[in-house]
């Protein structure tokens, strides 16, 4: 029992300290860069493609393209698309995000430049805070919130108030980039009230499933659009 009493007191120094691994910082680090590369890459890929192509156009092939790829990560993570009604639900509020803000941010772009979009979207965050506490009242600003939220707006407004002999905006372009920013932010909200508590990879392939549907319509509502214009143009 003294051996056991002896043993108990040894001081706690001689335990050896636990390491912390440093995984943690370097995936930190890895989704950093990743976010920055997309929101960096994305705003420029939808201005070179509305030059070459119509929008609707150049988002149905991007989704096309992303269709293969959202599979493969379901085969390799051994997941299974969820097909029940409140997956659906997710699926198609997810989608307001991938199809609805995207057509607007490509419809948009066609009028603005990509920095401009890319400004446009960094205010997200702004208007999913303006969104939880006057409309969804679930978040309460503090002060110190509240001067950041002041100084956000104020330097929107002299962002988008730019106007010299180089930079001359136009104001419906910049509309449809806050309608899709605000979309995409309300895209985020009905997936978390939903709580369908899928996977989310599975969530973003069901979502990018629904957009794509949404995009074949669309393709397909400006095929006939286009051949009633060119039968009228033909007929006079």
């Amino acid at each position: 029992m003294s051996q056991l009493h002896e043993k108990s007191l040894l001081p706690t120094t001689q335990i050896q300290p636990t390491v912390v691994s440093t995984h943690p910082r370097l995936a930190t680090v890895g989704q950093f860069i990743a976010v920055t590369l997309i929101w960096s890459f994305t705003p420029l890929a939808a201005v070179w493609t509305v030059n070459e192509l119509h929008w609707a156009w150049g988002l149905f092939l991007r989704f096309s393209l992303a269709i293969p790829l959202v599979y493969i990560c379901l085969l390799y993570f051994k997941l299974k698309l969820t097909c029940n009604a409140k997956a659906l639900l997710s699926y198609a509020a997810g989608a307001i995000g991938l199809f609805g803000s995207m057509a607007f941010c490509y419809l948009g772009a066609t009028r603005v430049p990509s920095s401009m979009i890319s400004i446009i979207y960094a205010t997200a965050p702004l208007w999913s805070g303006l969104i939880a506490v006057f409309i969804l009242k679930q978040e309460r600003f503090l002060i110190l919130q509240w001067v950041g939220l002041l100084l956000a707006i104020f330097g929107l407004v002299l962002t988008l108030g730019l106007a010299t002999e180089e930079i001359q905006l136009d104001m419906l372009g910049v509309a449809y980039q806050i309608i899709a920013v605000l979309l995409y932010v309300l895209s985020m909200f009905a997936v978390n009230k939903i709580k369908a508590e899928i996977h989310p990879i599975v969530q973003t392939t069901g979502s990018t499933l629904v957009s794509w549907l949404g995009y074949l319509g669309l393709i397909a509502f400006f095929t006939l659009k286009h051949q009633h214009s060119y039968r009228t143009y033909k007929h006079r």
